[in-house]
């Protein structure tokens, strides 16, 4: 079997949770995580993505450093696809984009995500999102139903 390690892509700047009130946060995880899945599925399979927002000490996922020393809780991902040939397109295609004008950064797993991401499919997002074309459709069908929300239709 393939090391896990090579079919998690970690993705790093994608929010500042400090941003986000601790009640929120919940949310806006799902939130992102549907965000992020329905750009990954683009690429192939996707089977579990976890969020992870910086924390002080622990896990070594410490603080980002933002402008004015200021310290912002940077939020980064960890996606586990089925096979290393979709993590390596999702590599390509996310590292060096922007999302919601911060730059992205991705990177193959060293095994610190793969070890903590849950064990299981995420089959509830697996059935809603599909992957490939499906996702196409998907990401399109809910581009057309913003315009037209936006629209007042």
């Amino acid at each position: 079997a393939e090391d896990d390690s090579l079919r998690v892509v970690v993705v790093t700047g994608l929010a500042d949770a400090s941003e986000v009130p601790v009640a929120e946060r919940a949310a806006w995880e799902g939130e992102l995580t549907d965000e992020l899945w329905g750009e990954c599925c683009r690429h192939g399979e996707v089977e579990r993505i976890g969020v992870y927002a910086g924390h002080g000490g622990g896990g070594g996922l410490g603080y980002g450093r933002g402008d004015g020393g200021l310290h912002e809780l940077e939020t980064r991902a960890a996606v586990r696809f089925q096979s290393l040939e979709a993590a390596a397109a999702a590599l390509d295609a996310l590292d060096g984009r922007h999302f919601d004008t911060r730059p992205l950064r991705a990177a193959f797993d060293d095994g610190t995500y793969a070890a903590r991401l849950d064990g299981s499919e995420d089959t509830e997002r697996q059935t809603r999102f599909g992957f490939g074309d499906a996702a196409a459709a998907y990401q399109d069908s809910l581009r057309v139903l913003r315009l037209a929300a936006a629209e007042g239709a």
